[in-house]
């Protein structure tokens, strides 16, 4: 019995002796790991902020410059956006010292037909003579247009501006409709309301329309050709130009 108790005795023994060197080991062991980590131990934040963190002196520089940013920022959104003015510069030029450029003419009727494109003087000449060859029409000038009368009274009026012979006439527009031309009713003018047609004539088939006209005008009048009648040519003015007709007293300063 006694050999079987020192035999059990020594094994404990053994037994213990074992856990305590191996718990001694575990205690040598957490004492030696609270120790620093090693550096590829660290914790990945640690080493983050270790690479971000910058030096105290850059970290001032950079400071300056961001306060200096953001000032230039605030003036130039407190600094009021600057509109551009166009200043109108007049310019004196010889023009405006002509003496004569405030001048202003008026141009009599008859000044208006010498002055006018060949073509046109043409075509109002055709057209005049055609209406003084009816028996009993007569044609006075005004300064500013040429009547045409039957017994004092208007039945057509000339008026010529540029190239283009206005010409009105004493039948409405209902009594012109066979007329295939553009036709304008100008009866609400009072200095119209005798003859409240107008025809602009411009061209050959301009003169075809206003010989219609003309042909039913004088057959509502009951009027025919008067085989006496000669064409004058007196019945166009001469073609002249602006200094000749200030000096005839036909171009008037204004």
């Amino acid at each position: 019995m006694k050999i079987f108790a020192n035999t059990v005795d020594n094994d404990t023994l053994t037994i213990v002796l074992f856990f305590a060197f191996l718990l001694l080991a575990v205690v040598i062991y957490l004492i030696v790991s609270k120790k620093e980590p090693p550096k590829e131990k660290m914790r990945p934040e640690e080493r983050v902020l270790k690479m971000v963190e910058m030096p105290l002196e850059e970290k001032v520089v950079a400071s300056a410059e961001e306060v200096k940013i953001e000032e230039k920022q605030t003036a130039v959104k407190a600094e009021p956006k600057k509109v551009a003015v166009k200043k109108e510069v007049k310019v004196k030029t010889a023009e405006t010292d002509d003496q004569f450029a405030a001048i202003k003419y008026s141009y009599s009727y008859t000044a208006q037909v010498s002055l006018a494109p060949q073509a046109s003087r043409e075509r109002y000449l055709k057209l005049k003579q055609e209406i003084l060859a009816y028996e009993s029409v007569n044609n006075t000038i005004s300064w500013r247009e040429e009547r045409f009368t039957l017994s004092g009274k208007t039945i057509i009026k000339f008026k010529l501006i540029g190239n283009i012979l206005r010409m009105y006439i004493a039948l409405s527009t209902e009594e012109l409709s066979e007329v295939n031309i553009k036709i304008d009713d100008v009866s609400q003018y009072k200095e119209h309301e005798i003859t409240p047609s107008l025809l602009r004539i411009s061209g050959n088939t301009g003169v075809k329309r206003a010989l219609q006209a003309i042909e039913l005008l004088m057959a509502k009048l009951e009027l025919k050709k008067d085989p006496k009648y000669k064409p004058s040519n007196d019945d166009l003015p001469a073609a002249q130009n602006t200094d000749e007709l200030l000096a005839a007293g036909l171009i008037r300063k204004i």
